[in-house]
């Protein structure tokens, strides 16, 4: 998935080589084991193919005091699936988990050129709280309160 150009082309532009996407497998593995929550793989019921990961993560990249979290909800499709509402679907039951099972404000940073991702996180209740990253590179915060329920 990560060495798809589509993929990648905003969140780093460079597709990974296998060690690299091993690495982040990996990453991603370690996060149910340290953290109690990660990402979810995602699989086409009909076909049974991979479709991408949705979920949690603590990437421990600085998202400014602005974030007011260092959790992030992180979500990445391979490109014949964009556009097709899995995202969406993965996402919210993502969502619904995180905030059932360790319900924290959470953060989600997105290129300001990728617009379905940034309509993705509005339709899940993030809201642009700033913009963090290196200058000429920006990239758009997000933020998320957990939705409480009452009993």
């Amino acid at each position: 998935m990560f060495a798809e150009q589509g993929v990648v082309a905003h969140i780093g532009g460079k597709p990974l080589d296998r060690p690299a996407a091993w690495t982040k497998f990996l990453r991603d593995v370690g996060h149910w084991s340290i953290e109690t929550f990660g990402l979810f793989s995602v699989i086409e019921r009909r076909s049974g193919e991979y479709v991408g990961k949705v979920g949690y993560a603590r990437f421990e990249r600085d998202l400014s005091d602005q974030a007011g979290t260092t959790i992030e909800m992180s979500w990445t499709l391979r490109s014949q699936f964009h556009g097709k509402g899995y995202a969406l679907e993965a996402a919210r039951a993502a969502q619904a988990w995180f905030d059932g099972h360790t319900p924290r404000r959470t953060a989600c940073i997105i290129s300001p050129a990728n617009l379905p991702s940034r309509k993705l996180a509005e339709r899940l209740g993030y809201e642009v709280v700033g913009q963090i990253g290196p200058s000429g590179h920006p990239v758009l915060l997000m933020t998320r309160d957990p939705v409480t329920r009452e009993t």
